[in-house]
């Protein structure tokens, strides 16, 4: 999915945000994919759910846990911690945490 697309889609009808999210599409997807055989006991999660709760959830790069990137997100308060927060301000974060992982992880 296109981020600026789905940015200006969800700027002009902001209700979608929950479908969005719910649904794991483009900026709301998840931060990585977890191999079979990483030794982390965190799971991936989306944004959110990472800044929530950083003891369940993690970014992960190349199937293994970035300790740093996760850190670096949950410490970032430009995401918020949960979905009834995300407004249509947050999305050029949203954008940008998922670009630098798709970057990470090509």
């Amino acid at each position: 999915m296109d981020y600026n697309k789905q940015i200006k889609h969800l700027t002009d009808h902001p209700d979608y945000i929950y479908e969005n999210w719910s649904a794991s599409l483009g900026l709301f997807k998840m931060a990585g994919e977890k191999s079979p055989h990483s030794s982390s006991n965190l799971i991936v999660g989306c944004l959110t759910m990472i800044r929530s709760e950083p003891d369940r959830f993690g970014v992960f790069i190349k199937g293994e846990l970035d300790v740093e990137l996760s850190k670096a997100l949950v410490e970032d308060e430009r995401i918020p911690t949960s979905v009834d927060s995300i407004k249509v301000e947050h999305l050029p974060a949203f954008k940008e945490w998922q670009e630098k992982i798709d970057n990470l992880n090509k």
